[in-house]
């Protein structure tokens, strides 16, 4: 986590067992997946050093490594080469999803615009539970959302942004949509376009449209924050679409095509 030291591993007891079944590996990822996901490890966290984790398995060197490559690619951990401590914890399930979104979109199976309208369709659903959470849950939002008014660089904006989106999954009390919301958000074509606007005019912009989805979610007006939202995305890619595309996304939001040329 950003700014949070590192922590040991947890210290007594061991985590895990020798494995007995299956290929070792995959027994291996299960047991430290389950670890993770269940918050048993936390973000920031460290595995045992990879010598441990073989006496704790009871296995080779090299089925120690193939484990820790596959939660690495599902995002789960980060392993520092060189570093002799263990992997970085990491809980970020939604990068594997990501990983299938992007190689879609280059093999020609996936298109943007149907990745802007799933989201259209994930986060309206999204913000419309987010407008009947706790006040805790709708605090979390109103403070995310003040962190993207003191952004200073490219990266702090984007990790700004997504918290907030991040914020309103979370606050749906619905793990699926934090998951699948965090996979979208690693979407690589969505952020290469996105990262060639201006600090200045992406924070603008983000901050007024953002601004009035967190006002009715405070409001408690589920059906406009919703609408909000999928306008929103609407009309921050509706630059890179085509006419055709452009129309999947008015339907959705409830536009004529009238009006969405006149914008």
């Amino acid at each position: 986590m950003k700014g949070q030291k590192a922590k040991d591993a947890p210290s007594g007891a061991q985590l895990f067992s020798k494995t007995l079944k299956r290929r070792a590996y995959e027994d291996i990822v299960e047991q430290i997946e389950r670890a993770i996901l269940t918050g048993e490890m936390s973000e920031a966290d460290r595995l045992p050093s990879e010598r441990e984790l073989i006496e704790q398995f009871g296995v080779s060197r090299a089925t120690i490594r193939e484990a820790l490559r596959v939660l690495q690619s599902r995002g789960l951990i980060e392993v520092r080469h060189g570093d002799p401590a263990g992997a970085l914890v990491r809980a970020n399930p939604g990068a594997s999803v990501a990983t299938l979104l992007n190689a879609l979109f280059r093999a020609d199976r996936l298109t943007l615009a149907d990745v802007i309208q799933f989201r259209m369709l994930v986060e309206s659903a999204a913000a419309a539970l987010a407008a009947k959470s706790p006040p805790k849950s709708i605090a979390a939002i109103r403070k995310a959302y003040s962190e993207m008014e003191t952004t200073a660089t490219w990266n702090e904006q984007v990790q700004a942004d997504v918290l907030f989106h991040r914020r309103i999954a979370e606050a749906s009390k619905n793990p699926l949509f934090v998951l699948v919301v965090d996979a979208l958000h690693q979407f690589r074509p969505v952020a290469t376009w996105l990262a060639k606007r201006s600090l200045d005019d992406a924070r603008r912009q983000t901050l007024e449209v953002h601004g009035m989805i967190l006002e009715a979610i405070e409001a408690r007006d589920a059906e406009k924050a919703a609408e909000l939202s999928r306008y929103h995305l609407r009309k921050s890619y509706r630059p890179i679409l085509s006419k055709v595309e452009r129309d999947r996304l008015n339907d959705l939001a409830g536009i004529g095509a009238s009006e969405s040329e006149g914008e």
